[in-house]
């Protein structure tokens, strides 16, 4: 058992009680008897601060900052889930540290989107709670001595020997039977002692969490669940005699005690069980693959190379890839007619055995593309009978409407499955939509984050899928893939396991297959010269805390720039890409209107780069090595 502030004392009374009246009628007047002491010994009327919106690394830096700036003392209180939060103080500094979060938070709606995370503000909701009292902090040390005195006197006491199941803290989770003075202990936690309700109600060995609090199934019992989810744990309302909400389908009512079967109780999805690796073992070949959602779409192993330009758009390449056994994306943004994307595929499919498949990777924002690969795809497979099965959707997601209707045609056509590349939040839900009401037709959402190489958003690989990991996986017909700068079993181990989220304070997320990129483009058989693959060897690359200050400076001989398409794009820091980075910066970035007078202005420095640092130098000069433009050269000179 245990029991939120002051109902861990409803947990104790709970693990005191006999099979006879008496013991409830006694043990209720001890436990009514601490609340009335707890609610009357503090005198000033002293509201809590309600906090959402931030971690508790984020949260604790902004408490830390104000009490060093404002001499003042609040404490972080009670931490009911991950990012929702309750401080405590004396009234003046509750007032001004409400004040103070509110000034940190971004204004409501603004775009932050082109921003890393680590540059923007937080989304900070800050209340006043009705509690006329700071529990869970230093303010009530000198009342709780008085409590307990007055406690004693009255015979208002729990004793650790009368106690028969355990009973978890609140605050650490631990049995608290291991102390010394039970009634002590009670008071002191539910006064001066923080909360931390998430630690508390995952302990070990839990396989259902009963709630007998009084507020229905949005109320408490939902904020739990919020901490629980994932690890296959439901919670069930005891105080709750109407149906089950639809909306909360792993939240039970009084109905699921008195169920005589456990399997008709109401059941929680546990995440790692289900969607962690396994090990099977095929009949035909009797290999033994690791087997998740990706294995099973795909017919293949639970890594893959991504579509990229140009490095996949190498046919050979592509199918050395796939003979080897793996799932690659053919590079659609390296094909830039119908007549070559044609003559590409069918020799492709000369190159790979039978049973093998092509999948297309087209930029949807590029609608020049679009236009001849979308309907050339769904040709070539019906007319001409290439083995092509998959299309992956990048350069953003098709609205939902859109993209039903391009699924619906694959499916028309006998295409086996698509994947989408969302870019934020917003747009993963978009993609959990579609799989939604899309009949069930394989859906891969590739998840790739700012970190990653080549085109890449503002976003941190971890908190969407924090934030979004329960719909995702509440779509069946989804297969979850990791990319951002993974190379080796190491780091990628984890994202498999699911092992990455823990460290976050949630259940285990597995991911089903890992995506592979920039570091397949070093491979033997990709098209890029040694001198190129030495380059990208060398670079030192950057860690997860590091990769935002890519975005204006060389780091670890990484940068970024604007690519062609106007997007981010991750690249090395060559004297080619700094001078086209500096080019952007001073005229391409600019207006329409200023670029032509800019560029005049800047034509001899232009040039100069151009010659000592572009693999294209300016064409026009004389023959004496003058740099001119084209029409001051001579016939012979051209």
């Amino acid at each position: 058992a245990t029991g939120h502030s002051q109902s861990i004392t409803s947990a104790v009374l709970l693990s005191t009680l006999t099979d006879d009246e008496d013991s409830f009628v006694s043990g209720s007047k001890k436990a009514l008897g601490l609340w009335m002491l707890i609610g009357v010994e503090y005198t000033q009327s002293t509201p809590m601060v309600s906090v959402q919106g931030l971690t508790r690394s984020q949260l604790t830096k902004i408490i830390d900052d104000f009490n060093a700036g404002n001499c003042s003392r609040v404490q972080l209180a009670v931490a009911n889930t991950v990012n929702r939060f309750v401080v405590a103080g004396q009234l003046e500094h509750a007032a001004k540290f409400a004040r103070y979060a509110k000034s940190l938070s971004a204004a409501p709606g603004e775009d932050q989107t082109k921003l890393p995370l680590a540059l923007r503000k937080p989304v900070i909701s800050v209340d006043f709670l009705g509690i006329t009292a700071p529990y869970h902090c230093n303010s009530l040390k000198g009342p709780v001595e008085d409590m307990l005195a007055i406690a004693q006197e009255k015979g208002w006491t729990f004793n650790l020997s009368g106690m028969h199941i355990p009973v978890r803290s609140c605050d650490d989770g631990n049995d608290i039977r291991s102390e010394s003075d039970l009634t002590a202990y009670l008071l002191q936690i539910m006064c001066v002692s923080p909360v931390d309700w998430p630690c508390a109600v995952t302990a070990a060995g839990v396989t259902h969490a009963v709630y007998f609090g009084t507020d229905g199934l949005n109320g408490f019992a939902r904020l739990t669940f919020n901490n629980i989810e994932g690890r296959g744990v439901p919670v069930i309302c005891a105080g709750v005699v109407s149906a089950k909400s639809p909306r909360l389908p792993h939240i039970g009512t009084n109905a699921d005690l008195y169920r005589s079967k456990l399997s008709d109780v109401t059941a929680a999805p546990n995440w790692l069980a289900e969607f962690g690796p396994k090990l099977v073992r095929v009949a035909s070949s009797d290999t033994v693959h690791i087997d998740s959602k990706m294995h099973r779409v795909f017919g293949m192993p639970t890594v893959m190379v991504a579509g990229m330009t140009s490095t996949t758009a190498n046919k050979g390449f592509v199918a050395a890839i796939s003979q080897a056994g793996y799932h690659v994306e053919l590079a659609g943004g390296g094909i830039y007619t119908a007549d070559s994307m044609d003559k590409k595929i069918q020799a492709l499919a000369s190159m790979l055995k039978p049973g093998q498949g092509i999948t297309l990777n087209c930029i949807y924002v590029n609608q020049k593309q679009w236009s001849f690969q979308f309907p050339g795809i769904l040709r070539l497979r019906s007319k001409e009978g290439m083995p092509i099965v998959g299309l992956c959707i990048g350069g953003g997601v098709p609205s939902v409407e859109n993209a039903l209707e391009i699924i619906e045609t694959l499916r028309a056509n006998g295409f086996k499955h698509a994947s989408f590349k969302p870019s934020n939040t917003q747009s993963i839900l978009t993609v959990v939509e579609i799989a939604q009401k899309c009949n069930g037709f394989p859906v891969g959402l590739q998840w790739t984050g700012g970190r990653a190489g080549g085109h890449h958003s503002f976003e941190d690989f971890h908190q969407p899928i924090l934030q979004t990991y329960s719909a995702i996986r509440a779509q069946k017909n989804i297969a979850l893939i990791a990319g951002s700068g993974f190379g080796d079993a190491e780091g990628s181990f984890p994202y498999s396991t699911g092992d990455w989220s823990t460290r976050f304070g949630y259940a285990s997320m597995p991911f089903d297959g890992i995506l592979l990129g920039s570091r397949v483009m070093v491979a033997k058989e990709a098209g890029a010269s040694h001198s190129a693959k030495q380059l990208i060897v060398s670079a030192p690359g950057l860690t997860d805390s590091e990769w935002t200050k890519s975005l204006d400076t060389v780091q670890s001989s990484v940068t970024t720039v604007i690519s062609e398409l106007g997007e981010s794009i991750h690249v090395l820091a060559t004297r080619a890409v700094l001078f086209m980075q500096g080019l952007y910066r001073s005229i391409l970035s600019k207006s329409r209107g200023e670029r032509v007078a800019l560029l005049e202005e800047s034509k001899g420095a232009i040039v100069a780069g151009l010659n000592a640092n572009w693999s294209r130098p300016w064409f026009g000069k004389k023959a004496d090595g003058q740099v001119v433009d084209l029409e001051d050269m001579t016939y012979a000179e051209v």
